[in-house]
Formats: C-alpha cells, sequence, structure tokens
C-alpha cells in the first residue's frame, strides 16, 4: 500500500464567503458579473478597475499582474460545495485505501504503455486487438516476476525537484 506524501503545511480552504469577504472593494467598485466558462458552467467574475487597484493595500495578496486591471473568478455556490465536499471526502483514510488501489491500477497502465506499446494497436480488427492486448499483460507479468526474481526493488514515485528541495530544507 501506497504511503501518502508527508506534507509540512496543511492550509484550511476559505469558504466562499470567506473568500468574497477578503476582497470587499469587489462589491462596492464593480460587482459581481455573471459569465460562463466553457459555454457550459456559469461563473462570477469581480472585477476591478486599475484605479481601484492601484492604491489598494491588498494588492500584494491578489493576482501578479502590474498594469492590467483584475478579474477574480468565483464558482457558483452548488459546485463550490461540491468541489469542497469532494475534497473533504478525500482526507478519509477509506478513500485513501481506494485511492492507492487505483495508483497500482494506474501504475501498471503506465508501465503498458512506455515499455509495451499499448498506446496504439498495431492491427486491425477485434480479434487481432485482443491478441495485443493479451500478450502485452503477458509481458508485464513476466516482465515483473523476472524482476522479483533477480531481487530488484519495485520503482519508487518520482520526486519532484522542487519536493525534493522541501525535503533538503
Amino acid at each position: 500500500m501506497r504511503q501518502p506524501r508527508p506534507t509540512t503545511l496543511r492550509l484550511r480552504p476559505l469558504t466562499r464567503q470567506q473568500r468574497l469577504d477578503r476582497r470587499p472593494q469587489i462589491i462596492r467598485d464593480q460587482g459581481l458579473r455573471h459569465a460562463s466558462q466553457n459555454a457550459q458552467q456559469p461563473v462570477s467574475l469581480g472585477v476591478f478597475s486599475r484605479s481601484d487597484c492601484g492604491g489598494c493595500a491588498a494588492r500584494s495578496a491578489c493576482a501578479s499582474a502590474k498594469t492590467a486591471r483584475r478579474v477574480m473568478q468565483f464558482h457558483q455556490r452548488e459546485e463550490y460545495e461540491a468541489l469542497r465536499a469532494a475534497r473533504t471526502r478525500a482526507e478519509d483514510p477509506t478513500w485513501l485505501e481506494r485511492y492507492n488501489k487505483r495508483a497500482g491500477v494506474e501504475g501498471t497502465l503506465s508501465q503498458g504503455i512506455r515499455a509495451f506499446g499499448m498506446r496504439q494497436c498495431r492491427y486491425i480488427g477485434l480479434a487481432k486487438t485482443s491478441l495485443q492486448e493479451a500478450c502485452a499483460a503477458a509481458a508485464i507479468n513476466v516482465s515483473r516476476a523476472v524482476r522479483w526474481l533477480d531481487g530488484l526493488p519495485r520503482a519508487k514515485t518520482r520526486v519532484t525537484r522542487f519536493a525534493a528541495l522541501a525535503a533538503a530544507a
């Protein structure tokens, strides 16, 4: 079973109302505009004018643009609450156990794609395609058995450069 990555800093996400309260000038100055993302999902946009952002004490906490006006995007309440509930479920130990199983399957698929060419089929027809998939699965099993008999450890998850810097600090 894969161990969860250690985290040094755990931040509590802000609620929708807290996010709006942190930027009262959205409501006071320009108001919330309603738009759609990907022509399907409605979002609310908090728009700041350049003059409002110029003298704001919270400017450094906002977006990093120096000259353009700031536009902050907020999900609709139902979508925001669904995302929040999903993130809460993701911290449950039973969810982590199921996710670890999924991670094992994802690793097997990744090995099949990288080492055994399973991204594209070389043949036309269902019978030949099924045969290629069965041969690739057998090759994965043989490869793992040979590595196990040779005493080679399983590959560890790659550590990003940023995570390596955080571990060194």
